[in-house]
């Protein structure tokens, strides 16, 4: 069942996550619960920070670490 881009994900019966479409046409999100989050919560947290496909916050933490990786490849040649 899909509702508003958020579909469950099951595993042989049991709810192990939520697959959340932040953007149209774009490859979904998996997204299961956190301490003291639903999963409810969680996804509606997940679509409330996606400005495009990844959420904004997981998005910035990527960039920084990709530019980190680069400048330490960079000092180690």
């Amino acid at each position: 069942m899909e509702k508003d881009g958020r579909m469950l994900l099951i595993d042989k019966g049991e709810v192990i996550g939520e697959v959340v479409t932040t953007k149209q046409g774009a490859k979904p999100v998996y997204v299961s619960v956190g301490h003291m989050f639903s999963l409810e919560r969680a996804g509606a947290i997940v679509k409330h920070c996606s400005k495009g496909r990844i959420p904004e916050h997981l998005l910035q933490a990527h960039k920084l670490a990709t530019k980190e990786r680069i400048c330490v490849a960079d000092k180690a040649k």
